[in-house]
């Protein structure tokens, strides 16, 4: 309490928030508080390490601020380990996120792919898969520029991202191209979706464009585990392939995997 070694304590809270966890700080703060109480309190019974004579008055004055010292610095620390949890969370998210349209990237998708995957292996569930692509956006951007491109990509985005349930995870694959995981969703019911996302872009009404804005779609869905979700991805992207060579503006499904 009286050594010049004292001012060192308010620092093992910080410590304790910069190498260990928020328990471990409020614990050491907490001790500290209370040794610093007791200390202050009892202070007639302990040698005085600086060898002077005991002055109760004194003895109050350090307890106090050295208190109040600890309890500063635990807060910092709290404070400092809350806000470089929140900015570590906020970088994490901007690296999953589409910088365009606000979807996830690849990235992001992958990730919740995987959560995805774990639920639908243990209940045996049906998972479906949509590949949604811009139809003619090349001429789009040669035609109108890439602002106009973007605009599109905007738009379809926030299209489809308003049309979907929470549980579905959309997020843009590339280019013009999206990709979009529906967990617990036959074959069937994914067609279903594919046609109205089909049809609430193609009623989209572009200011910027002289021309209809179509997607095609392709549809791929499995039970889990007996097909491997790359299998799944691929199919879709087969089928994508196949509405495009049939005219675009239309969904396909994927024909050669085992479907419900």
């Amino acid at each position: 309490m009286n050594s010049q070694f004292a001012f060192l304590l308010p620092l093992y809270p910080i410590m304790a928030t910069l190498f260990g966890s928020k328990k471990q700080s409020i614990i050491i703060g907490m001790g500290l508080l209370i040794a610093i109480i007791l200390c202050t309190a009892l202070g007639k019974f302990f040698v005085d390490l600086t060898g002077e004579a005991y002055n109760q008055t004194k003895s109050i004055s350090r307890g106090f601020w050295l208190a109040m010292s600890v309890l500063v610095s635990t807060y910092f620390g709290l404070f400092f380990q809350n806000r470089y949890r929140a900015l570590t969370n906020e970088l994490e998210q901007l690296a999953q996120q589409d910088p365009l349209t606000s979807l996830l990237n690849r990235r992001g998708f992958d990730i919740k792919l995987k959560a995805s995957l774990a639920a639908a292996k243990r209940q045996h569930a049906v998972l479906s898969i949509l590949l949604i692509d811009i139809d003619f956006f090349k001429s789009i951007n040669d035609r109108y520029g890439h602002d106009i491109g973007d605009t599109c990509l905007k738009y379809v985005a926030d299209c489809l991202k308003h049309h979907i349930r929470q549980t579905d995870v959309l997020a843009r694959f590339g280019g013009e191209e999206f990709i979009l995981l529906l967990p617990d969703t036959s074959h069937k019911a994914a067609f279903t979706l594919a046609e109205k996302l089909r049809h609430v872009v193609s009623d989209l009404n572009l200011d910027e464009l002289d021309q209809p804005l179509t997607v095609t779609i392709g549809i791929a869905s499995t039970q889990l585990p007996h097909q491997h979700i790359d299998d799944i991805i691929k199919a879709a992207d087969l089928a994508l392939y196949q509405g495009k060579m049939n005219g675009r503006n239309r969904s396909e499904l994927a024909t050669d995997l085992s479907n419900d």
